[in-house]
């Protein structure tokens, strides 16, 4: 149980009536990990968009 506990979710919602978020949401439905994806920007974002590619790489490898 204490799995569990360690585990902590962050809902995105989306207002498909404005058009800039359903384009964001119809992207983001492309994705077959959405948490990945939202990760992977944070991170990037985290390190001022300057993540190398060899990063993002391990960063996959973690997430299987």
């Amino acid at each position: 149980m204490r799995k569990e506990l360690d585990l902590k979710t962050k809902g995105v919602s989306f207002n498909l009536l404005d058009q800039d978020q359903k384009e964001l949401y119809d992207h983001a439905m492309k994705k077959s990990n959405f948490s990945g994806y939202v990760k992977r920007l944070m991170i990037r974002d985290m390190l001022g968009n300057h993540a190398t590619k060899e990063f993002n790489r391990n960063l996959r490898v973690r997430e299987k």
